[in-house]
């Protein structure tokens, strides 16, 4: 029997949709730290509540994957990853996301060069992707 190669798989994901507590607290803490510094200093203000809802944008709003034969690509709010199968040498997967790593040792680095996968309710077929196209020798 003959396996045929799964054709391009795309989802798209906003984690606090599955958080909605969290997310209230998250768009919370903007709104009261930027309006107490806006009430200072409205520029510098205005400029931090832009940085502090860039760092949290991952969560807050839409980041859309593809995993397709050439590998994996992460579009999130503010930028976009690709890494190509070969690059890929450590695979940890969680209930809610996945993380994909360069290096196969854990490093201090991991947060800043990691690609994070986030699931919605496809957990089982994406990581069934992810198996498919992965390397034997990836750590997982």
């Amino acid at each position: 029997m003959e396996t045929s190669e799964p054709s391009t798989y795309s989802w798209t994901c906003n984690p606090s949709d599955s958080h909605p507590v969290r997310r209230v607290f998250a768009w919370g803490c903007v709104i009261l730290f930027g309006g107490s510094i806006v009430l200072s200093n409205a520029l510098l203000g205005f400029m931090l509540t832009l940085i502090l809802i860039a760092s949290i944008a991952t969560f807050l709003f839409t980041s859309t994957f593809t995993i397709d034969q050439s590998g994996i690509t992460a579009k999130y709010p503010l930028r976009k990853k690709f890494y190509a199968w070969s690059q890929i040498r450590r695979l940890k997967v969680f209930q809610h996301s996945a993380y994909i790593f360069k290096r196969k040792k854990p490093s201090s680095f991991d947060g800043w060069s990691g690609l994070a996968l986030f699931f919605s309710t496809n957990r089982d077929e994406i990581v069934k992707h992810l198996d498919y196209y992965l390397s034997e020798d990836v750590a997982r």
